[in-house]
């Protein structure tokens, strides 16, 4: 993975619920649940967006001010996908 430009794996199946998304990963057997903003981090973890376009795409879809640490929470979830083995 490439630290800028994550990829999911794409073994992980997904099923979206209202507006969370579920993953699940048939290698661990284990069920993840995503709220809206991991969702969109997650369907952005193509290996072709980088975590500034990420950035920009949460800040203009959520409304988030430049106040908020966006680029330290999208660096969060990207690190507890790939703890959680959903990241190549």
């Amino acid at each position: 993975m490439s630290a800028d430009k994550p990829l999911r794996k794409e073994s992980v199946r997904e099923e979206l619920l209202s507006d969370e998304l579920m993953l699940y990963d048939p290698g661990t057997d284990s069920v993840h649940i995503l709220n809206g903003s991991a969702k969109t981090i997650w369907r952005m973890s193509d290996g072709g967006h980088t975590i500034g376009e990420m950035e920009e795409r949460l800040r203009r879809e959520f409304s988030v001010g430049k106040e908020r640490d966006v680029r330290g929470d999208i660096e969060k979830v990207i690190t507890e996908l790939s703890e959680k083995g959903m990241l190549e």
